[in-house]
């Protein structure tokens, strides 16, 4: 079990202060059920963001300052109606079982974060197998059947120019075969992320990216990735790919500068454009997958991702994922 930081502790106790001063401005406009309710917002914001932990904290010092500054008499932790009494136990009833059902859909949704990574694990090591089996195997066969055509050109006797043209056209399908073979084994898992690492693998997309669109293409990068972890790696490569599929497919852009850094515990990505710029309801929109799984590759690492558009001017993707080193994967 994940060790909780008295930090958690403090922001839990800050929000039930926060809440007892906010509480004190509402005293003449609302009864005393409506100010306990009020201590119910840092029992769910600690109970989903920290767990249970905290979330009990939140609900036990929510009641002694509910009832010291709000129960009548003021100050004081004796109420002088039986009705308070009453009052302070449904709300820590409702506080505790608040709590523990926001703390159980806390690790429910853990859970299937959890899944959800082992599933994109276990894809990408799919891709990459089959990515390397269509290399090498049916490469290695195309290669072949290409050397076998130019030795029966050479073969050819001179009078047979029409059968020559017909193997000179076999051999210019072979190659195109061969370099569909290439595109399709390097969109299934490209070679240069697993042989030469993240920054690498971003230089090539990029610059593919330009060569394919027309669109000016800026890269700067500030991090050194020897150390990265490989499923990270990964996860900001699908990333950046889906961003820039993003920009051809809706942004209307002749300009995009990508840029990566490590900012201290956090590998910060950015991609912006000089396209139309997305709207808010394009960037809530349930049916823009693309969108939700960037936020969804970043949330799996402990990160976030941050869409922003200018109208006219563009749109900026921002994505901040925590560090983390190489680890031995079978470990």
């Amino acid at each position: 079990m994940r060790r909780l930081s008295i930090e958690s502790y403090l922001w839990t106790f800050l929000f039930v202060l926060a809440v007892t001063i906010i509480g004190h401005f509402l005293v003449p406009f609302f009864n005393l059920i409506n100010i306990a309710f009020l201590y119910l917002l840092p029992v769910l914001t600690s109970a989903i963001r920290w767990g249970k932990g905290p979330s009990f904290f939140a609900s036990f010092s929510g009641v002694l300052a509910f009832d010291y500054f709000f129960v009548p008499p003021a100050f004081g932790f004796i109420p002088s109606d039986p009705r308070d009494f009453f009052i302070l136990a449904v709300f820590l009833l409702v506080a505790v079982v608040t709590g523990t059902m926001a703390t159980k859909l806390r690790k429910e949704t853990e859970h299937l974060r959890a899944l959800a990574s082992r599933l994109q694990s276990i894809r990408e090591e799919e891709r990459a197998t089959v990515a390397r089996e269509i290399h090498d195997q049916l490469g290695q066969a195309l290669t072949g059947l290409k050397m076998d055509v130019a030795l029966l050109s050479r073969r050819l006797p001179e009078d047979q120019k029409a059968l020559a043209d017909d193997l000179k056209a076999m051999e210019t399908s072979v190659d195109d075969t061969i370099r569909l073979v290439r595109k399709i084994a390097t969109e299934l898992r490209p070679g240069v992320l697993d042989d030469l690492g993240l920054v690498a693998a971003i230089e090539w997309q990029v610059e593919d990216f330009k060569n394919r669109t027309g669109i000016q293409s800026e890269l700067l990068s500030a991090l050194e990735d020897s150390d990265l972890n490989r499923d990270l790696a990964t996860a900001l490569f699908r990333i950046l790919q889906e961003t820039l599929t993003n920009i051809v497919r809706h942004a209307q852009a002749t300009r995009a500068r990508i840029g990566i850094k490590r900012d201290d515990d956090f590998i910060v990505m950015t991609v912006e454009d000089n396209g139309k710029g997305i709207t808010e309801r394009e960037i809530h929109d349930p049916k823009s997958l693309g969108l939700l799984g960037i936020r969804e590759r970043a949330l799996i690492f402990g990160g976030e991702a941050h869409i922003i558009g200018t109208k006219g001017k563009g749109t900026a993707v921002v994505v901040k994922i925590p560090f983390k080193e190489t680890v031995e994967d079978n470990a």
